[in-house]
């Protein structure tokens, strides 16, 4: 918050005392009134602050910390000996404050006199002794109850955060002193040995998440602080250890700190050669960690590869085979689901990517750690399982040829799954292992399509009231088991021996579902083949009896341009009429979804620009005309 936004918020505050929200509204009627007033206003803003420091309420503490925190950064205002003595005495006294809005402004107030140049390091001599103190004293969680201030209740337990008391806001204001004054700390030699050993204790060892992400960001201050970084010092891989740990931190904030660290660390270290000890502990979480769930570490962790690999990524990753497959397959084990669907997308990099002599030796292994997540609780993991095997098995042919069976049971069965991805991302897989082995495997995939393309004919004839009655039954779903959020599983179990028990079974339509995205798979490898089965998806297409219809509609239209494509005009054109009575029928029902209507419109555009408009119009009805020439017009006005 800005020093005008704390003192507006200080007078909306009717627990606060009059007397401090009278203060607030002369300071911001005066010094605080413009965004240059304050230059002319120092010496009334310094009385104020003292004020608001000097009160017993918590609030007034926070803004006149802020306030002076302000006065502090402007360079050109010379602060009095009073003031500063002031400020050392309430930093000292606030230091470890009940209220941890307070410790906070404490720390930024104390980084703020450390860019002082002549206050930065008689503010840290003065500071460090009760930072370490209080970091040392607080790093075990205290055992000491309080009493609830909601409930009155004594003798409760304190929570997560309290129970450290100000361990994490000391570090934090270490970190604000080491960030300021920088390297004249180190040459002064006033970064003590237990120091660095307390920031690499917090960050690896401390229970704490928040203790843990500010123990790095103490570390990142550190290794600045350095500038270069020596590799042949013991202390280097220390910090190397702690960065690695942090990388595959459980959780997200305290991996995205981490790896501030890891590419600061990284430039400190200045060449290639010398970033090259450290690669095989590092590069392996930096791999994963760019196909990490959380946005921001995903990102960051891309901008750092980049960074410092160039265009060597792959070779580099080829010469660290042995360390990045290894890690690869322990994270396949994480307890954590988000992690093993990392370490699926991984896999299958090094399948696509990676120089096939470095990975085949280790494909036995990474295919077994594969059928594995294959069998996870987690249906984004069992999707990102999919997309690997496939590129393994069409890029190792001779390696995975004995585990086909095996694989081509899974993958039949998640071509049937509950969830669409699933479906998509296995027919994809099929495609490639079809691509790559020919005949002998494409067959077995005609065959599967032969005994499921027609399974939606036997789905429980419902309508959508219906459905939507059964979805809402409260007593259905009183006391039943809750599952996770991206699983359909109760606790994200890592797979094995559990085999996706309590996944609900396949309904008919997820059949055929499944059947079309193959089939599309197929139409660039056997296109012949696949149009033998145009009929069939015609029939599918204009089944009504269940509510999903809609969505099997969706699929078909969505992927049939690209079928069509794939078959060429010549193969293609005995069965366009089949498909455009269905194709307007589904626009022409009232109920059709949305996304199923879109689909339609979406792919008579496609086909007709594919086969020609004259020849796909004259395939046509009034009726139908007519429609295709209103949307035409309505495209060109819109």
């Amino acid at each position: 918050s800005n020093t005008s936004t704390a003192l507006r918020c200080l007078i909306r505050r009717h627990s606060v005392s009059q007397d401090l929200r009278d203060l607030a509204s002369e300071m911001l009627s005066g010094p605080f009134s413009t965004e240059n007033s304050l230059k002319n206003g120092i010496e009334i803003a310094v009385n104020g602050a003292k004020v608001l420091m000097s009160s017993n309420e918590w609030e007034g503490i926070a803004v006149g910390l802020l306030i002076a925190t302000k006065i502090v950064e402007m360079d050109e205002v010379e602060l009095d000996s009073d003031f500063i003595a002031f400020l050392y005495e309430k930093g000292e006294v606030n230091l470890e404050h009940g209220e941890p809005r307070v410790r906070v402004m404490v720390a930024r107030m104390l980084g703020s006199l450390g860019k002082r140049r002549d206050f930065g390091i008689k503010t840290y001599d003065r500071f460090i002794g009760k930072l370490s103190s209080s970091i040392k004293t607080n790093f075990e969680r205290t055992q000491n109850t309080i009493k609830d201030k909601i409930s009155g209740e004594k003798d409760v337990a304190v929570d997560d955060t309290t129970g450290w008391k100000a361990l994490e806001t000391s570090i934090l204001a270490l970190k604000e002193l080491v960030t300021s004054i920088g390297k004249t700390l180190i040459e002064g030699g006033r970064l003590s040995d237990e120091i660095m050993e307390y920031a690499c204790k917090g960050a690896t060892e401390h229970i704490n998440r928040h203790v843990r992400e500010a123990s790095f960001g103490l570390i990142t201050s550190i290794i600045e602080a350095l500038e270069v970084i020596n590799p042949k010092d013991p202390f280097s891989m220390k910090l190397a250890e702690a960065i690695a740990k942090g990388l595959g931190d459980n959780w997200s904030q305290v991996r995205f700190a981490s790896s501030v660290s890891n590419r600061t660390f990284l430039k400190g270290l200045q060449t290639h050669e010398n970033r090259s000890e450290f690669y095989p502990l590092l590069l392996p979480r930096m791999c994963l960690n760019r196909y990490y769930m959380a946005e921001g570490v995903k990102l960051y962790s891309q901008q750092t590869w980049k960074m410092f690999m160039g265009e060597n990524g792959r070779d580099t990753v080829a010469q660290h085979s042995a360390q990045v497959v290894d890690y690869y397959i322990s994270m396949t084990e994480a307890n954590n689901h988000v992690v093993r669907e990392a370490a699926c997308h991984c896999i299958a990099e090094l399948a696509a990517k990676v120089d096939k002599s470095a990975v085949a030796c280790f494909v036995d292994r990474l295919l077994a750690a594969l059928l594995t997540c294959f069998r996870d609780e987690s249906w984004p993991v069992r999707d990102a399982a999919c997309v690997a095997s496939g590129m393994f098995a069409s890029a190792f042919k001779d390696e995975c040829r004995a585990h086909l069976p095996m694989l081509f049971d899974l993958w039949f069965k998640h071509l049937a799954e509950p969830i669409w991805s699933v479906r998509e991302d296995s027919a994809a897989a099929l495609g490639k292992v079809c691509a790559a082995y020919g005949d002998e495997v494409t067959q077995k995939c005609f065959q599967w399509i032969d005994e499921n393309l027609c399974k939606a004919y036997e789905q429980e004839p419902m309508t959508f009231d219906e459905m939507k009655a059964r979805q809402n039954d409260a007593k259905a779903h009183t006391d039943q088991q809750r599952y996770s959020c991206g699983s359909l599983a109760p606790k994200l179990k890592k797979g094995g021996c559990s085999d996706c028990e309590i996944t609900r079974p396949s309904a008919p339509w997820e059949f055929t579902d499944g059947a079309i995205y193959l089939l599309n798979e197929l139409s660039s490898t056997s296109p012949e083949k696949a149009a033998e089965y145009l009929p069939k998806l015609a029939d599918v297409a204009v089944l009504t009896h269940f509510p999903q219809g809609d969505t099997l509609r969706e699929t078909l239209w969505k992927l049939l341009p690209n079928m069509a494509r794939n078959m060429g005009k010549k193969v293609f054109r005995p069965h366009l009429q089949l498909m455009i009575d269905p194709l307007f029928e589904t626009l022409a029902r009232p109920c059709t979804n949305q996304l199923a209507e879109h689909a339609a419109r979406n792919c008579i555009d496609e086909l007709s620009g594919f086969m020609g408009r004259s020849i796909f119009y004259g395939r046509l009805n009034e009726q139908q005309k007519y429609e295709m020439d209103r949307w035409s017009c309505s495209s060109r006005f819109n």
